[in-house]
Order: structure tokens, then sequence, then C-alpha cells
């Protein structure tokens, strides 16, 4: 995907989630990444933060989906992993940040190819 072609679809069959985010991703390792409110996200080195997440994919196993905060040089200050499939579910990961940053970003990786619909992404202190 290149930056900024990222369309938000409306998907009026569905009257749950009308607006959303989708993601086609051809190969391994694609990633997307929100830099929060400026400066960035902000973490600290030995807090616990909740990742939460509505999501859907079109493939028909098991999915990968990586979820990192890495600071403005890109090192990662935290991560977590969680597996999708089917349908909108809810998804949650817990994030133990190893680094302080103020100027961190969210970095989803997919780690499959496959067509995914995300929505209310969020990160919080625990």
């Amino acid at each position: 995907m290149r930056e900024g072609d990222a369309p938000f679809p409306s998907d009026s069959r569905d009257r749950w989630k009308q607006h959303y985010l989708h993601v086609e991703t051809a190969d391994k390792e694609e990633w997307l990444a929100n830099c929060g409110f400026c400066p960035g996200i902000y973490v600290k080195k030995g807090e616990r933060y909740i990742f939460g997440i509505y999501l859907r994919t079109s493939a028909d196993r098991n999915c990968r989906l990586g979820i990192n905060v890495e600071d403005q040089n890109g090192k990662c200050c935290g991560c977590a992993e969680i597996i999708v499939s089917g349908g909108w579910k809810h998804y949650e990961a817990f994030l133990n940040a190893e680094e302080t940053t103020t100027e961190g970003k969210l970095v989803l990786k997919f780690s499959d190819a496959g067509a995914f619909d995300l929505d209310l992404v969020s990160l919080m202190p625990e």
C-alpha cells in the first residue's frame, strides 16, 4: 500500500459498521502506521497498555497482525500480536512498554496477504 492510499468505504449492508478502513495486502510484512496527536504517541517504560480493534478479514484462514509502538527512529518500544479471522470481531492485546517515547507511532504489521477491514483502533494505558 502506498502512503495515503487508504480508502474509507461505506458498507450499507452492515448497519453496525458503515464506515471503516479497508486494507488489502499483497505481500507479507506490509504495515500501516498512525502517529496519534502532536508530537506522537506517549508510552512510558514499564507501563502496560491495552490495544483494541474491531476487525474482519475475507481470508479463509487465521492471519497474524503485529502491533508495535515505535519511537521516532523506528525502534520498537512495545509489541504484541493477535490472530484474526472471519467477520467483525473485537480483539484486544496487551503491550508492555520496554522503552519510553513521547513521539511514538502505532504500527500494525500484516504478516499475511488478504483483505482487512479495521475500525475503532485504540491504545490506552491499563
